[in-house]
């Protein structure tokens, strides 16, 4: 054989086997993109291969007649119906979201059972979120709706099931709903900045009204930490984090009114750390100390002393200007000591019933989590907002979700604080705590016989 043949035969061969390469391609990529303009493309691109390597018209129109019947085969293969389904994201029942899809009587409890509130709510919350949940579609899938995912992230946070299980229950893949919580998380932050805040104008007499009322004038509110539970992080970091339960935890540090709104919230200290410690490097300390909360006229009490505002707290605190704490110990029952005692811890109660709100509507606080200490103070913050978000729209607690977890110690136990370093509570400063504490006592009396009087006198 001549060697022109010989190489014209070798030539036909190599184009023969490139197109049965492109058309395993065509049938790999099928659903990737239209079949019509692919072939088109590998089409026009095989010739022009063809032509680069030999310029005899006779031996292209031969090539092409045996590569467009490849190239029929390999779409009529992949066209044909297969006896496996083909998918991008694996089917799932998605029973709690069908659920709350029904439309009928019944999905108004699914509403409330799978995420605390409301369809009403709920559309408003996520009209606010939509713009940082938006994601492009994809030729592999498209996004998951925005009210799809916060869904999941508010059935995370209410019932504590495991991503395996949970994500399930919204059509959702183990990863997706885990990705799922972190942007809603994120957008949460971002959407509402200022949605846990002091309270101003009028929302401010209303709060400092109900302590008024009380006996406790310019009172903003009480303040209180609570633990998160975690597993035993690695290493030798973990006893920082061992409590005094001698479990493993993080500090919530919360100020709450007594309409159980949360004020402030600081969050992510170790579970060893004291109360007064967490106080003294939160940013409210500065603040306090700045005067930058207590925005309301001053009060003037008995004795001369004058306040802008304070808090209640309990007795791990220390005694300052704008923190009353009790004064502890036993005192007589009916004397002015006991009755102080006894009213300042009725009040800052509402710090504790802020936490039995919080963790009984959002289970997902009362169990315990692996240590990501970022991601869950994150969400413990992002929970705090749609705990007051739920506040404003008049969302009570479930009475069937009051009942405490069996391993949640209670909140309110009187402890004796820390020695503070010196820059934290001066003399000067306890000395003046001392004296806003027993000018509100002075005070307390009075209100008491004047309520007493009323009393007698209706």
């Amino acid at each position: 054989m001549r060697p022109a043949r010989k190489r014209d035969v070798h030539n036909q061969w190599r184009v023969r086997r490139a197109a049965a390469f492109m058309a395993a391609v065509l049938a790999a990529v099928y659903h990737i993109q239209e079949m019509e303009m692919m072939m088109v493309l590998l089409f026009v691109v095989l010739r022009r291969w063809i032509r680069a390597r030999n310029g005899s018209r006779a031996c292209v129109a031969s090539l092409l007649a045996f590569a467009m019947p490849v190239l029929a085969s390999a779409l009529d293969a992949a066209t044909r119906p297969s006896s496996r389904r083909r998918w991008w994201v694996k089917p799932r029942a998605g029973g709690a979201w069908c659920n709350m899809m029904r439309g009928d009587e019944a999905a108004y409890d699914y509403w409330y059972d799978n995420i605390r509130m409301g369809e009403d709510t709920f559309r408003g919350i996520v009209a606010v979120l939509e713009p940082y949940l938006q994601r492009m579609p994809t030729h592999y899938r498209m996004p998951t709706p925005p009210d799809q995912l916060v869904a999941y992230a508010l059935y995370r946070w209410a019932t504590g099931e495991l991503f395996e299980h949970s994500a399930t229950s919204f059509g959702m893949g183990r990863e997706t709903g885990r990705v799922a919580v972190r942007d809603v998380t994120d957008a949460l932050l971002q959407a509402y900045p200022s949605e846990v805040p002091f309270p101003v104008g009028q929302r401010q007499v209303e709060a400092l009204g109900r302590f008024q009322a009380k006996g406790f004038p310019g009172c903003y509110g009480a303040i209180d930490c609570t633990h998160i539970l975690i597993d035993k992080p690695a290493g030798e970091r973990a006893r920082a984090y061992c409590n005094r339960h001698r479990k493993y935890s993080i500090v919530a540090q919360v100020v709450a009114g007594a309409d159980l709104r949360i004020y402030d919230c600081f969050v992510g200290w170790p579970g060893s750390v004291h109360d007064s410690r967490i106080l003294y490097n939160s940013s409210l300390w500065q603040r306090a100390e700045a005067g930058t909360i207590f925005t309301a006229d001053p009060v003037v009490l008995p004795g001369e002393v004058e306040t802008r505002g304070y808090f209640l707290g309990d007795g791990g605190y220390p005694s300052l200007p704008w923190l009353v704490v009790p004064y502890g110990g036993v005192h007589p029952e009916g004397s002015d000591l006991k009755t102080f005692d006894d009213t300042q811890k009725s009040l800052r109660g509402c710090v504790e019933r802020a936490f039995g709100r919080l963790k009984n509507m959002w289970r997902l606080f009362l169990q315990c989590h692996k240590p990501d200490i970022r991601s869950l103070c994150d969400q413990f913050r992002a929970v705090c907002i749609i705990h007051n978000l739920l506040i404003n729209a008049g969302i009570p607690l479930d009475p069937r979700l009051e009942r405490r977890a069996p391993h949640e110690p209670p909140h309110d136990i009187d402890r004796d604080p820390l020695p503070p370093p010196v820059d934290m509570t001066i003399l000067q400063a306890r000395r003046a705590g001392q004296r806003l504490r027993n000018s509100l006592r002075d005070h307390l009396l009075v209100h008491n016989r004047e309520v007493a009087a009323r009393r007698a006198r209706g």
